[in-house]
């Protein structure tokens, strides 16, 4: 299964800068200028992005799970945006913890809060932290062999014996899951190519004026 990630198709650079600067030894540096500027400012607006449009996480927290990589193919270059698979621990999503309440937090910026009736914060680790609910134990805790099993189940319905758990939110993989029941949210798609064009023919005419 392919990974999902965002491309965009460069191939045309050349060509564009070889009709402005009239010199294929100078449009060939140009263009490779241009395409490393692109590629080292690529993930900082797509952290932006992700953080401003789609997840409740600093950009700086996006930043480091967001790979842009640049390719090279018989037709052209093309670079690159994914990121990573892991779940991020809920506790990047900046909960609210409350003694009565539990946890609120927010994940996707398109989506109301998610409560956790039973979630906390423990002295001893960071994290947001939770019971196994009662109706899962068994998957867990079988019977013991000639009587029934003697764990004690709260009446929060929650097994106090059982141990805790660190609740995850959604991954930045899911940001470049464009369809299906996986979907990520907001379509960043949009943004990002249009920083991709501004941004190479900025580049494009900043050496532009220093030929001059």
């Amino acid at each position: 299964m392919a990974r999902p990630r965002v491309t965009f198709d460069t191939k045309g650079l050349k060509r564009g800068a070889s009709r402005l600067l009239k010199a294929p030894d100078r449009a060939r540096t140009a263009a490779n200028r241009a395409m490393s500027t692109l590629q080292r400012r690529l993930g900082p607006e797509t952290a932006r992005a992700v953080s401003e449009d789609v997840l409740n996480l600093p950009p700086r927290r996006v930043s480091e799970h967001v790979q842009v990589e640049r390719h090279k193919t018989r037709d052209g270059e093309y670079l690159s945006v994914s990121a990573s698979r892991t779940r991020l621990p809920l506790v990047a999503f900046s909960p609210r913890f409350s003694r009565t309440e539990g946890v609120t937090v927010t994940t996707w910026r398109d989506s109301p809060p998610q409560e956790l009736p039973h979630g906390f914060r423990r002295k001893d680790k960071p994290g947001v932290w939770q019971r196994i609910p009662a109706h899962k134990a068994a998957k867990f805790r079988p019977a013991k062999r000639g009587r029934a099993d003697q764990t004690a189940e709260a009446p929060s319905g929650l097994v106090a014996r059982l141990p805790i758990v660190e609740r995850k939110g959604p991954s930045l993989h899911r940001v470049f899951v464009f369809d299906g029941p996986r979907a990520g949210h907001t379509d960043i798609r949009p943004r990002l190519s249009a920083f991709v064009q501004e941004t190479l023919s900025r580049e494009i005419a900043r050496q532009l004026r220093a030929e001059t």
